[in-house]
């Protein structure tokens, strides 16, 4: 007589798709990989339900001892952010693959670009390491000498073993951003909804026009256009302009990066339409709302709150 089996019953782990499980997985991958890792989210894809970061600040920037020395000097912060948060994600925006890249510091690191549905969502940074090329400090003519002192001190660059860790940083990020997009914000949504929901959201940083959601979804343009007006209850500049602002009012609230450089990362090619287009739907300009509100004890319940109608 045979034994019966016995049904084997599955023992789920935490789902990755919350906030704090997110650090959980990225703080483990670094001690794995013996590696610190920066996200720069420039989609602003890691939001919460409430539309906080879902990213610790310390996750969002370079926060480890070389790349922290001499912040406090003038200039340098600025050039940083400018070169790392700015410049290099631009750079990956045209690569479909990890690449090596040596800051104006002289510390290497692993860049690797994530896409999803053909946009390039965020940016993971890995390292860092020593790099061959000697370190220079263009803001102030000479090294100074801590820094040099750093420099030596980081891991020697090992073009070999960075090959090795592209594989693996490549499938965590996608990982994560999939994981995260298709668990948190549209898994309930109907196909044709999420789509459009989704090519917003993530495109909306760029120059898009309805013409390149109609190829996405693969219909005309008129046709397109009456399903966003019937799905979001607005039309598609409508629809796009307030994703902008939103992610605008992410930026403001969370960094200090000026309005100028928020209103190119969110997609606007003017800031004189920028600050016009905040000040006409929030109530007041973008530098006086960011006063106001980060002056508030503990600041609006959501940075999306205000009159920007959710998509």
């Amino acid at each position: 007589m045979m034994a019966r089996r016995q049904d084997i019953r599955p023992d789920p782990l935490p789902d990755i798709a919350e906030p704090r499980r997110l650090e959980d997985a990225l703080a483990a991958a670094e001690r794995a990989l013996g590696v610190h890792l920066v996200v720069n989210d420039h989609a602003a894809i890691f939001l919460d339900a409430a539309g906080e970061q879902a990213l610790p600040a310390a996750r969002r920037r370079h926060e480890n001892p070389f790349c922290e020395f001499g912040r406090a000097r003038s200039g340098w912060d600025q050039a940083c952010l400018a070169h790392c948060g700015r410049d290099v994600p631009l750079k990956a925006a045209a690569f479909d693959r990890p690449f090596i890249h040596t800051c104006w510091k002289g510390a290497a690191e692993i860049v690797v670009p994530v896409h999803y549905e053909g946009a390039h969502v965020c940016t993971l940074f890995a390292g860092p390491w020593r790099s061959p090329k000697p370190c220079a400090a263009p803001l102030n003519r000479s090294i100074p000498e801590a820094l040099a002192t750093r420099h030596e001190q980081l891991p020697a660059f090992d073009r070999s073993e960075l090959a090795r860790l592209a594989g693996p940083l490549q499938l965590l990020g996608a990982g994560l951003v999939s994981l995260w997009l298709g668990q948190l914000r549209w898994g309930d949504e109907p196909d044709r909804v999420a789509r459009i929901r989704r090519f917003v959201h993530l495109r909306s940083h760029e120059p898009i026009r309805l013409a390149d959601l109609a190829k996405y979804l693969s219909l005309s343009p008129s046709r397109t256009a009456t399903l966003v007006r019937q799905y979001l209850g607005q039309s598609f500049q409508d629809a796009l302009l307030a994703e902008r602002l939103r992610r605008a009012q992410t930026l403001l609230m969370h960094t200090n990066r000026s309005v100028k450089e928020i209103a190119q990362r969110v997609g606007f090619n003017s800031e004189y339409y920028f600050n016009r287009a905040f000040k006409k739907t929030i109530g007041r300009p973008p530098g006086r709302w960011r006063r106001r509100e980060t002056r508030t004890a503990g600041g609006p319940t959501s940075p999306l709150e205000p009159l920007v109608p959710p998509l």
